[in-house]
């Protein structure tokens, strides 16, 4: 068998309008005997500059070479009979089919393999399997060295097959030959074992574990000993290497230690550099290892919850002697139901082989069956919903695999056995609000990150639908009724006519089901092409930057919409009797439903039951709106997305909060390195509730022991124009010619902030080139690449400018030299027309309320604080703030920014003068 590697350069990502400008190819057979192949085209068009500066092919290189018709023979007869492979195969299939009329031909996709061999990685693009994988690449983005590198990507995952266990290159052959039968034959070449079930376990009953958490007896945590595990000598510096001794540290555990005996809340305010996850782990780990109180902690990133587990537990935990255990919880969707996936492998109709495939290597190996190590795009993670656990479809103690691969019950046992319990907010909420069953009672609660918390809340307690959720709605209900109808059509031998009877009519309930249901779909088509419209008639042609629309009183109240609110009533009522009418099958087919061979329909049954509650609650909410506490708005999605999305949060948290989370706990910590405003906590009691719980709380500001006042310098650019004074055109021009001069004085090693993505963009084009001219690459946002890979860029090349929005603000650490400018562009105002941000507005201006005062500044403040500590992240750090806004010191608001900062002196200068400050300092 022979195989053929190709990989192209193009002058574009489109195969029906773009050319290509090299090929290149690699022949191996069984043996990895290698033949090469390799050619500039020449596409009769002058090159974007994108493309030169990606591949280093430039126009004068193509001059004089082939065109693509004179190189298409030689490219046939090299690739003979070889069965075609590419890295991503769709985009090389696309563009090679125009030419080789290969219209049915099948090819291999490295990306598919590689997911079936490494399911865990975090990219699958070639880049950085390269690196993941330590393969090499010469030239990346030149044609042969890349497909060079997809040969050494192709043998890597041959290994990987080649070792695998028999049975389960058996099962991914069945999964996969119905729908990918290309995939299918190449696996048979790896010796498949027939019994492809034996991977799937066998019942085994676990050992019972003791609880690590006694029962509970009156306690208080000494402050004397909590103060000495902080010492140099006798404490943390016998464990830490260079560990000093902090007295904002030191303080801040004496406070939580305090709150927890004294059954009060704390909020903890603690600049960067405090060590505020030691200040509260340490007290939280007494209180559950001494006084039997089991603690739980809660973050909003990923990246702190992997600090706290894999860093500081491990660290405390060696001042008590390695008795404290800990666990990471997360909500129930996060984990694989395994009778689900057991359900859907056992059936004859696989619909999602290819995820099935891509994921089945990890279930066979997983231990917690947390799918977020897996690397899953929007598409596989609809798919992973029909896999993860829930609670409408759980079973729990009557599932056959409940206590020997049910990963919700074995990571709740084990949270049950551990003194500290780490979790994010979403689950915090969902528990707190709903009947919980994920996390074990406790009473002593500590959240980190807490100014995410009523964002958090407000996403958790609304709704989104989409017409992608609509079509698969009503596409899984039509194959979950056909199914029962089959069951129906074979009801068995009945000796009473009455019961013949009774079949008799619940068959013909799913014919009727069934016979309106293209009815059925096309209500819901009218309703999203009628919110397309008024979208578009309403708002789009009034406001083409803006992609959110809210549907508020004014909306319902004119005319227009009255046509769009009918159909969205009809679809709400079709939505109902569907809802119903499968209420009634489940109880109707409950004893067909309860033989092992239809455990997948009673399960689908069961979710889908849940998804038309979801989608009638959304439209529920979204006809009612404000009078519901609830705020509606219609989104634009991405290019992909043809319909606008229904969106719809709550108005208020506070006191959803206060009623279902606070007043259940004894004690609470509170902490951020950004709660207050202008030294003040009001704005965060108020947003959350906490000034309706009848509890003590204390107030705590830390200030952060890095030497601000020498290591960070605060400026403002005065010579640049407000927004307002001139035109959006002239603005741009004048921000774009600041952030160059800038960052070329800086010599790259810049973040840039902004608060508009339209602003974004538009500055990226005017300082890309110019920049590049200077050495220094520019990189934007959603343009240049995600969040991570903008970050890895700036790491590993310091002469490098980022332009990020509203994801840059917080959560981002780059370190040492590599940032040493921060330029924030706007301050961080919410835009007033943002749905939830108007809702908000508009009731407390209902309220005679002052709502600038009340939210719009609080909420800019606390932004602009996150943004600030984006450049000073370690002791030896330094840099220089620049803010192209003259509000932060024209208004008189904006002392407010400014005292709120661990700097107390801003300077006013002119570009120029900061240019020339950071040449001189930087």
């Amino acid at each position: 068998m022979e195989w053929v590697i190709i990989d192209l350069e193009t002058t574009g990502v489109d195969h029906r309008n773009d050319q290509i400008i090299e090929i290149g190819a690699v022949l191996i057979n069984e043996k990895g005997r290698t033949e090469e192949f390799q050619t500039l085209v020449n596409p009769g068009i002058s090159l974007p500059y994108v493309i030169t500066e990606l591949t280093g092919i430039t126009d004068e290189m193509l001059e004089g070479q082939p065109s693509i018709d004179d190189v298409i023979p030689d490219l046939l007869d090299f690739m003979g009979d070889a069965i075609p492979i590419a890295h991503n195969a769709s985009f090389e299939a696309g563009f090679l089919r125009r030419y080789l009329g290969l219209e049915n031909e099948e090819w291999l996709d490295t990306i598919i393999l590689a997911k079936i061999a490494f399911p865990t990685l975090g990219s699958y693009s070639l880049a950085n399997l390269v690196t993941a994988l330590e393969l090499t690449n010469d030239a990346p983005h030149r044609a042969l060295a890349d497909a060079k590198a997809t040969v050494l990507l192709f043998q890597a995952a041959e290994k990987v097959f080649a070792s695998m266990d028999r049975g389960v290159v058996a099962a991914l052959i069945e999964i996969l030959a119905p729908s990918y039968p290309i995939y299918s034959e190449y696996f048979q070449r790896f010796e498949p074992d027939t019994l492809a079930q034996r991977f799937l376990p066998p019942y085994t009953k676990p050992e019972k574990i003791d609880d690590v958490i006694p029962e509970e007896e009156p306690y208080e945590i000494d402050l004397g000993k909590l103060r000495n595990y902080f010492g140099a000598s006798l404490g943390l510096g016998k464990f830490i290497e260079d560990y000093q001794p902090r007295e904002s540290q030191i303080e801040m555990a004496e406070k939580v230690g305090e709150a927890f005996n004294d059954g009060s809340f704390l909020l903890a305010e603690a600049g960067t550099g405090t060590g505020k996850t030691i200040a509260y782990l340490i007290p939280s780990a007494m209180m559950s290892l001494e006084g039997g109180f089991r603690v739980v902690l809660s973050t909003h990133t990923i990246h702190l919850q992997d600090q706290i587990i894999n860093k500081d537990i491990p660290d405390i935990n060696r001042l008590f002697g390695g008795r404290l255990k800990s666990t990471l919880v997360k909500g129930r969707s996060h984990y694989l139901c395994y009778r689900r996936w057991a359900a859907a492998f056992t059936d004859s109709e696989k619909d999602n082989a290819a995820f099935m495939a891509h994921i089945l290597p990890w279930v066979v190996e997983t231990e917690d069956g947390d799918g977020d190590f897996l690397n899953l795009n929007a598409r596989e993670r609809r798919e992973w919903q029909k896999f993860s656990a829930t609670g409408d479809t759980c079973l729990r103690g009557h599932c056959p695999y409940y206590r020997n691969k049910c990963f919700v019950y074995r990571t709740r046992r084990k949270a049950e056995q551990s003194h500290l319990v780490v979790i994010n907010h979403s689950l915090l909420l969902t528990d707190s609000m709903t009947a919980g069953g994920t996390l074990p009672p406790s009473d002593y609660l500590v959240i980190d990150e807490a100014h995410q918390l009523d964002k958090v809340a407000e996403e958790n307690l609304g709704y989104t639908f989409s017409y992608f959720d609509h079509l698969s709605l009503h596409n899984d209900l039509r194959r979950t009724l056909q199914k029962l109808l089959k069951m129906a059509a074979f009801p068995g031998l009945f000796s009473k006519d009455e019961e013949m009877e009774a079949l008799k009519e619940r068959e013909d309930e799913l014919k009727s089901l069934l016979n309106d249901f293209d009815e059925r779909v096309a209500k819901g088509d009218e309703m999203f092409i009628a919110l397309k419209n008024s979208y578009y008639q309403f708002h789009q042609s009034k406001n083409p930057v803006s992609k959110t629309w809210r549907v508020d009183r004014r909306v319902r109240e004119n005319h227009l919409w009255q046509e769009t609110e009918t159909l969205l009533e009809n679809y709400h009522l079709s939505l109902s009797e569907l809802s119903k009418g499968l209420r009634r099958m489940a109880m109707e087919f409950e004893n067909e439903l309860n033989d092992d061979g239809n455990e997948r329909e009673k399960y689908q049954i069961s979710y889908l039951l849940c998804k038309l509650d979801e989608g009638l609650n959304a439209i529920y909410y979204f006809l009612r709106g404000e009078s519901e506490n609830m705020v509606a708005w219609l989104e634009e999605g991405n290019e992909r997305m043809l319909y606008p999305i229904l969106r719809l949060a709550p108005i208020k948290v506070n006191e959803i909060l206060a009623e279902n989370l606070f007043a259940s706990k004894e004690s609470i910590i509170f902490v951020s390195a950004t709660l207050s405003v202008n030294r003040k906590f009001q704005y965060f009691k108020n947003n959350c509730g906490l000034d309706l719980i009848d509890k003590p709380c204390t107030d705590l500001l830390l200030p952060s022991p890095f030497d601000y006042e020498h290591r960070a310098l605060l400026v403002a650019a005065k010579d640049l124009p407000l927004v307002t004074s001139v035109s959006e055109y002239e603005y741009l021009d004048k921000i774009a010619d600041a952030v160059i001069r800038l960052t070329t004085a800086s010599n790259g090693r810049s973040l840039v902030l902004f608060t508009s993505h339209v602003q974004l963009r538009e500055v990226f084009r005017r300082i890309e080139k110019p920049l590049s001219e200077k050495g220094i690459t520019a990189l934007a946002h959603e343009i240049s690449g995600n969040r991570t890979s903008l970050l890895e860029a700036i790491r590993e090349n310091s002469k490098t400018v980022i332009l990020g929005a509203n994801s840059f603000w917080e959560g981002i650490d780059i370190a040492g030299d590599n940032l040493s400018l921060l330029i924030i562009v706007k301050l961080p105002f919410w835009p007033p027309d943002m749905p939830t941000i108007a809702a908000k507005l508009e009731q407390m201006e209902a309220e005679r309320r002052n709502s600038f005062m009340e939210l719009s500044l609080p909420q800019a403040v606390i932004r602009f604080k996150q943004g600030f500590g984006r450049l000073i992240r370690k002791e030896d750090d330094r840099g220089v703030i620049c803010v192209l806004d003259r509000r932060i010191y024209e208004k008189r608001y904006g002392s407010q920014f400014i005292n709120s900062l661990p700097v107390k002196k801003l300077y006013p200068l002119t570009v120029e003068e900061i240019a020339g400050i950071i040449e001189k300092k930087l």
